[in-house]
């Protein structure tokens, strides 16, 4: 194996356009020929249009003199010369998109949206969002029962039928940490009925997965800054929610809502009081709710 592939990379995987994950392991190439490591059946196509190349800092892609091109993010990639990706990436083959996801180290912080050096002013932009955290739970238990192996499988597949009931219902993965996953609704594009159709599926799939879950629920002002990183959803509020799902053991919840989430989505006399906390980190005391007695108002 090439020196480039003896790489100790976080799990990385394409989503494709049909749903499914291609799980990256090595160097890719990506084409319309049949011994392409990812065959795409598309016109649009190369026999071989880029290659993936696993580098000590992550992943890179490569165009390989394709014929419609290959982009990343809406950018050409120019002469041959490597474009690194970060998680999110959209790489356009022709006219086929896939999505590059990793794992991330950590949850989104607080760190200052101005710290990257390839961050300008109008790349930083406020907006209020609905939050969705989605978190395996026992994690060591599910791999004392099924072992590292099988657990992996198990979440790998968790996340591929997860993944649909946020984007079909207009939401958006920000990233991928582990057995959480960590998604949004800008308010100003997206509506209160998709955000309850996603909690719908989420709680109806919860009771016939192989992974229980828990699920919380936010909604606040959000940072949206670009570097070359990517796109990161950073401030107070992130930080709220990932916190605040820790709260839903306290309570011996699965699915907890914060009081500003449940006043957003119009619950506010349908959702069960669950009773207050602190939150580490963030001054106050907050009210938070588990779901409706009737679910029936999921829709």
């Amino acid at each position: 194996m090439p020196e480039a592939e003896k790489t100790s990379l976080p799990e990385s995987w394409l989503e494709l356009p049909d749903d499914k994950q291609f799980l990256l392991t090595r160097r890719c190439i990506i084409g319309r020929d049949v011994d392409s490591d990812l065959v795409i059946d598309a016109k649009s196509v190369s026999g071989s249009h880029a290659m993936l190349i696993p580098l000590q800092t992550g992943y890179v892609v490569k165009d390989l003199a394709s014929m419609n091109g290959t982009y990343v993010n809406g950018e050409l990639v120019k002469d041959g010369r490597p474009r690194f990706l970060a998680d999110g990436a959209e790489i356009r083959t022709g006219e086929v998109a896939i999505r590059f996801r990793c794992l991330r180290q950590r949850p989104p912080g607080d760190e200052e949206p101005y710290k990257t050096g390839t961050q300008t002013f109008n790349q930083v932009r406020t907006r209020n969002c609905w939050l969705l955290l989605i978190d395996v739970e026992g994690f060591c238990a599910t791999i004392e029962k099924y072992g590292d192996v099988e657990t992996l499988a198990h979440i790998r597949d968790w996340r591929a039928q997860i993944r649909p009931m946020i984007v079909k219902n207009g939401g958006s993965i920000s990233c991928y940490l582990g057995d959480a996953i960590f998604a949004y609704w800008p308010c100003d594009g997206s509506s209160i009925a998709q955000v309850i159709s996603a909690l719908r599926s989420l709680v109806e799939f919860r009771a016939g997965s192989t992974l229980a879950y828990r699920i919380a629920v936010h909604h606040g002002p959000v940072v949206f800054s670009k570097s070359d990183k990517g796109e990161e959803l950073i401030g107070e509020d992130v930080n709220f929610i990932f916190r605040s799902e820790k709260i839903a053991k306290k309570f011996r919840t699965w699915v907890i809502l914060s009081s500003a989430a449940a006043e957003s989505l119009k619950w506010n006399r349908l959702c069960q009081p669950l009773g207050t906390s602190s939150v580490d980190g963030i001054e106050g005391s907050f009210a938070f709710f588990g779901l409706p007695r009737d679910i029936s108002v999921l829709r």
